[in-house]
């Protein structure tokens, strides 16, 4: 495992907590919360949370291939 990959994943894993804090932030109330995980209006964070998620996983399959 390369130093350079794990140093990666970490900075994409705490950009990734932080996507998903600023969403939950923004959607505090359960009933809110439900409305959009259940498809309905989303907002910036949404993107932001799935947009980060992607990158998490791009890096996490380097490391787990040790590239």
């Amino acid at each position: 495992m390369k130093k350079d990959n794990v140093l990666e994943a970490m900075t994409e894993a705490r950009r990734f907590i932080n996507r998903c804090e600023e969403y939950l932030d923004r959607h505090h109330s359960d009933q809110a919360f439900r409305y959009y995980v259940d498809g309905g209006l989303g907002y910036a964070e949404t993107g932001a949370v799935r947009r980060a998620s992607m990158d998490l996983t791009r890096v996490l399959t380097k490391l787990r291939r040790n590239q």
